[in-house]
């Protein structure tokens, strides 16, 4: 067993039948994210990540809001690293332009960075902004479509993604 490590903490979201396997245990470890989908606290080692517990965070005298406040922190360091990749593709669902954010097993959990609209808006050149996380692995990030064309960005999306290990949400 690894000790637990607040600077190789980072928020993780997971979809609600992994709640069978770690129950919410009603102190904010465990925070609804909607969509089914929830948010946990992992630790890293290696490329490998385990649940934070409540137990290892009385340990290290930190309540579940602090620790949460720090993994965001550190989720971003690790975005702003080049950990992360974002790439923007002109070529998507409509004709329009995309990002890809992947390559990292928190890729999908970078909808919870708090600068990710105004990085999105600034590189899609569009206000309103749609996030998908149909796995683990990759976000994708599209101008918010015009009425009727959210069935293209799903297929779009389901055609190119369906193929993730950790499946959260289309």
């Amino acid at each position: 067993r690894m000790d637990f490590n607040i600077d190789r903490c980072y928020p993780y979201v997971v979809p609600k039948d992994y709640l069978k396997q770690q129950p919410d245990d009603g102190d904010g470890l465990v925070r609804a994210l909607g969509h089914d989908l929830f948010v946990f606290l992992v630790q890293e080692h290696h490329g490998v990540v385990s649940n934070v517990t409540p137990n290892a965070l009385t340990d290290a005298g930190l309540t579940a809001k602090m620790a949460h406040e720090r993994a965001l922190a550190n989720l971003e360091e690790l975005f702003s690293s080049g950990a992360i990749k974002a790439t923007k593709y002109d070529e998507g669902p409509q004709d329009r332009a995309f990002i890809l954010v992947g390559g990292h097993w928190a890729a999908a959990t970078c909808l919870l960075l708090p600068r990710l609209r105004l990085f999105a808006q600034k590189n899609l050149g569009q206000d309103e902004i749609l996030a998908s996380i149909p796995h683990r692995d990759v976000m994708l990030l599209f101008p918010r479509p015009a009425n009727g064309e959210l069935a293209a960005i799903r297929k779009f999306v389901v055609e190119h993604e369906s193929n993730g290990l950790k499946p959260l949400t289309f």
